[in-house]
């Protein structure tokens, strides 16, 4: 299997390779964006879970929402979250041919100048919340989403500075491209890792399980696959519920 997907990636042009790197990475981004985005949104969750509001086909209203006092507008680094996720959504939907220039580099592409934004406003984000963690020790609740997300933001980072590595290598030669395979495949699958992990630990994972549960569709929990499309299907549901894939920043 190895093997097939080692022979498959050599056939890959470098904007190909640095395309499905891109890809690999900023699916579990992504998603780690979206949790911290519904944390901040409803730091104190609502009173209906979203999995019964679905259930019902009932939309979220002012009344499901428990109020939190400490901002009455909602925490401020939440429109940069929804700047950074539509940025991130934005660079998922280039084509190959955005990820090289006219002459066949990476660096000048119109996809590198989307990545370094993203990266740009990821360390600003970290920054402002690291920042706020001393600002806010006094609200537990805030303070809780904070040190929940360090791992993730940690893992993102890492990630970023493998794959500056990984496209400095593709960049240089075609013939560095073959000694680099193995590391290509490497960080696919540990970006696939961080994918499954997040989703599994995630509040969206709960309320999809809850959610079959009171169906009655005969799965047991242990059965149910990370691979169903049902899932998927679910989540994009309840993100468009909790209003968090369709906010924009005017």
């Amino acid at each position: 299997m190895i093997d097939n997907r080692s022979e498959e990636m050599q056939q890959l042009t470098m904007a190909e390779t640095v395309k499905q790197l891109t890809s690999a990475l900023t699916q579990p981004f992504l998603e780690i964006v979206d949790e911290i985005t519904e944390d901040f949104m409803y730091p104190r969750g609502l009173t209906t879970s979203p999995a019964k509001l679905m259930l019902n086909e009932e939309s979220l209203l002012p009344e499901h929402v428990v109020k939190d006092d400490t901002y009455k507008f909602g925490h401020p680094i939440i429109f940069e979250l929804i700047a950074l996720r539509i940025k991130i959504t934005k660079l998922r939907a280039l084509d190959v041919k955005e990820f090289t220039t006219v002459d066949n580099g990476f660096v000048g592409s119109n996809a590198q100048k989307r990545l370094v934004d993203i990266e740009l406003i990821m360390y600003h984000i970290h920054k402002k919340l690291n920042h706020d963690r001393l600002v806010l020790s006094r609200f537990r609740i805030y303070n809780g989403i904070l040190v929940a997300s360090e791992p993730q933001f940690e893992s993102v980072f890492e990630m970023f500075g493998t794959l500056d590595v990984l496209v400095g290598y593709l960049t240089k030669s075609s013939q560095v491209k073959g000694s680099v395979t193995e590391q290509v495949l490497e960080f696919c699958d540990n970006a696939g890792q961080l994918y499954k992990d997040t989703l599994l630990s995630s509040s969206g994972y709960k309320d999809y399980c809850e959610f079959q549960q009171e169906q009655n569709v005969g799965k047991s929990l242990a059965k149910l696959s990370i691979e169903d499309q049902a899932l998927y299907t679910f989540l994009n549901d309840r993100k468009a519920l909790l209003h968090i894939t369709n906010r924009k920043i005017f």
